[in-house]
Parts: C-alpha cells; sequence; structure tokens
C-alpha cells in the first residue's frame, strides 16, 4: 500500500537529488580516474527538520514512520521554489505530443504558454525528471513544441496528451534508513526529526 505523506508534517528544507550516474574503476597510475557513465540512476530526497510541535502532529507523524519503516511506499511531496514561467495561469500547462516509450530521455512537448529550460522540474504522475537540454522551443512565454533532454530515463510508457506537470511535483519513495527519524523533543516538547527517501521505481 502507498501513503501519501500528511500536509500537517512539514520540513523546512527539502532536498531533491539525481544519485548513482557512474561507476568508478579506480585510478591509474597517471592519477586519472576511470569512471563509467549511465543515463540511469535514481532520486534520492532528504527531508530536513520535520515540525513535530504538538500531539496531532506527534501522533502523525508516529503513525507514517511506522508504516515506513514496515518497506511501504510512500507519495513524497517536492516544493517547488522557482517553478517555469506561466504555470500560474489557468489554462496554461504542458502535454505530451505524441506517445512515449519506457527509458527514453527525451520528451516532445506541447506548450500553452510555459517557458520550459534547461534544470526545470517536470513531473508525470509520481515521478520526477530534470530538463538537461532545450532542442527545441517556441518563444518564450509562447506556445508551441518543446523538445527536450531529461533525467532519469522515463520510469513508464506514457500516451499522446498525457499531462506533464511543472509545478506540482510528486515522487514515489520509500525510506533510506529504518533506523532513522526517532522523536528528540527539546524543552519547549517540539522535536526536528530528518528522514531521507530513495526513489522507489516500478
Amino acid at each position: 500500500m502507498t501513503i501519501t505523506w500528511p500536509a500537517a508534517l512539514v520540513p523546512q528544507r527539502c532536498v531533491p537529488a539525481l544519485r548513482n550516474f557512474a561507476l568508478s574503476g579506480g585510478r591509474a597510475l597517471t592519477g586519472r580516474q576511470q569512471r563509467t557513465f549511465f543515463d540511469a540512476g535514481f532520486w534520492t530526497v532528504r527531508y530536513d527538520g520535520i515540525v513535530v510541535k504538538d500531539r496531532e502532529t506527534a501522533n502523525t507523524y508516529q503513525a507514517t514512520l511506522a508504516r515506513l519503516r514496515q518497506g511501504e511506499d510512500v507519495n513524497l511531496p517536492i516544493p517547488n521554489l522557482y517553478p517555469p514561467d506561466g504555470v500560474t495561469t489557468p489554462g496554461n500547462g504542458l502535454t505530451l505530443r505524441q506517445a512515449h516509450t519506457l527509458r527514453t530521455t527525451t520528451l516532445d512537448m506541447m506548450s500553452v504558454e510555459v517557458t520550459v529550460t534547461a534544470g526545470t522540474y517536470l513531473c508525470i504522475d509520481q515521478w520526477i525528471y530534470q530538463v538537461t537540454d532545450v532542442t527545441l522551443a517556441p518563444a518564450p512565454g509562447g506556445t508551441g513544441r518543446y523538445i527536450v533532454g531529461i533525467l532519469p530515463p522515463l520510469r513508464l510508457a506514457y500516451p499522446e496528451a498525457k499531462t506533464v506537470k511543472p509545478r506540482i511535483l510528486t515522487l514515489r519513495c520509500v525510506l533510506d534508513d529504518l533506523k532513522a527519524g526517532d522523536l528528540d523533543y527539546d524543552r519547549s516538547g517540539v522535536a526536528f526529526p530528518s528522514l531521507t527517501f530513495i526513489e522507489q521505481a516500478p
């Protein structure tokens, strides 16, 4: 069963990062490190300083942590501090122009007045992707076709006209360390536990 992260549990910091893109074979005699790079990898998300301040948040946190420690998945909201221009206007958005296959690293999208640049976060269902390059784009703020490179590769195959969300981000994860997250209250009865999650790919 998949948990939806409770809205009452708010971290002070949320840090998503892509990991494990290379394998190292050690250093040669010249000092150069030999590495093999891959287009795969996975997300890690650190929730720092989750605010537990009263009975409601304490009970919610303890119940959520108990389920996470049993290995349940969680749909984790990822705050997007810098969403693309135009995304907050009603009627604007992004959709796929054609069907996309599993593990592709290129998206062909139709934009309605949303400006996508390298570094933009995109979300399809419960999976997050980061734009690495833009090879085709309409005028900034305009309507038209985008072709962009993304990482990691698509986790699922998607049909034409599938919605791509550039503002509300959600990632399906599991708890990284099952021993982490114990509550340590200060004198005022408030605790700020931190948790690290890893992406649970389908």
